[in-house]
C-alpha cells in the first residue's frame, strides 16, 4: 500500500495566503509543484497500481494505492 498527500499546484483551491506561500516555496526551490493536479496524480497512480483513490480537500490531494503492477 502507498499513501500520502501532496499540495496541488496552481489548479488547486488555494487561499490568498496559501497561494503566496506556494509561489514563494516554488521560487526558492523547496517545492516544484506548480503544474501538479489531482488528475495527473491519479493518472500516475493508475499506471503503477491496480487500485487508487485520490481525495482533494482544499488544495491538498490525499491518496492511497494498492496492488502494485509488475514492471515491464
Amino acid at each position: 500500500m502507498l499513501f500520502g498527500g501532496t499540495v496541488l499546484g496552481t489548479a488547486g483551491r488555494h487561499t490568498l495566503q496559501a497561494r503566496t506561500i506556494l509561489w514563494a516555496f516554488n521560487r526558492k526551490g523547496d517545492f516544484n509543484n506548480l503544474g501538479d493536479t489531482a488528475d495527473g496524480l491519479r493518472e500516475i497512480l493508475e499506471g503503477s497500481f491496480q487500485t487508487e483513490e485520490v481525495d482533494v480537500i482544499g488544495s491538498v490531494a490525499h491518496f492511497t494505492a494498492t496492488g502494485p503492477r509488475q514492471a515491464g
